[in-house]
């Protein structure tokens, strides 16, 4: 939190006026029931102190004999088993349930989880989708370079950006002007030769990262030149020849005579559970 605070610090001179101390944040949690390491709270006073026993939990690398031997040894304990969709937790189930495990004494849990633990003295056990197949699904980012910009934190002095209106330019940093008696954070952008534009806050959105190849330094637009102008229309007609493209495949598979699979199997499903990273929607609808 301490490091967020620094680096929103840095980015945002704004954020400056209105953010909490660190030590005005831990005082916020006074009398809260919240549980923080003796890491974070050096600044604070200690009134009590939890000792808790806790124990890294095996990996069973898919071998759902072993799991079930556990599950076993664990009579008098609440197993949580915790699994990051819905269809997921389906498809464990029925997977557990063909290696004749009893689901009945599992508790599933949506959420993320990099690996369990096992808590004895309380008599609970977390269990990953990683400790008992030996892998996990891994989140997709779902930000693109060239999206958007949406905030200071998404870019750095340094980085290339593509101005909506005025092309290609090299973000400098924050500079902070004083217009009609006001003082305000621009986001400061080079153009080529001396040519530079001050950019508000509330116009960040007409910024995207720029999207390069092969690590080449690109070419600054001039402001006011043609060049910019040109290029965007010479990107537009290409995109109409693609859609042109599109339209007439989309045209084609409509048709064309298909072809009808079976149902799912086992098999399949086992071999979709295998992939490592979370569908996107597109993959899912696929």
């Amino acid at each position: 939190m301490r490091e967020s605070i620094h680096a929103l610090n840095r980015e945002s001179g704004e954020f400056k006026n209105s953010r909490l101390e660190f030590d005005d944040l831990l005082e916020s949690f006074r009398g809260k029931k919240i549980l923080m390491s003796l890491m974070t709270t050096r600044n604070s006073e200690i009134k009590n102190e939890v000792h808790i026993s806790a124990m890294d939990m095996t990996p069973f690398q898919n071998q759902l004999d072993l799991f079930a031997d556990e599950i076993k040894l664990w009579n008098d304990r609440k197993i949580f088993l915790v699994i990051p969709t819905l269809e997921k937790i389906e498809s464990t189930k029925k997977i557990l349930t063909r290696s004749e495990i009893d689901i009945s004494r599992l508790e599933f849990i949506q959420g993320y989880l990099r690996t369990g633990f096992e808590l004895p003295r309380a008599k609970i056990s977390v269990v990953t989708e990683k400790d008992i197949f030996g892998r996990s699904k891994q989140k997709i980012s779902r930000r693109i370079r060239g999206e958007k910009i949406s905030s200071f934190s998404e870019i750095r002095a340094g980085d290339y950006v593509v101005h909506s209106t005025h092309g290609i330019g090299k973000y400098l940093g924050v500079e902070t002007l004083e217009v009609k008696g006001l003082h305000k954070d621009y986001l400061k952008i080079q153009f080529a030769g001396t040519d530079r534009i001050f950019v508000p806050p509330e116009q960040i959105s007409t910024l995207q990262k720029y999207l390069g190849g092969d690590g080449k330094v690109p070419k600054l637009s001039k402001i006011g030149g043609g060049d910019w102008a040109r290029a965007k229309s010479k990107a537009q007609s290409a995109v109409q020849e693609i859609a042109g493209d599109l339209l007439r495949i989309y045209a084609q598979r409509e048709t064309a005579i298909g072809f009808a699979f079976s149902p799912d199997n086992d098999l399949q499903r086992d071999f979709e559970n295998a992939f490592p990273f979370e569908e996107t929607p597109d993959q899912l609808q696929a």
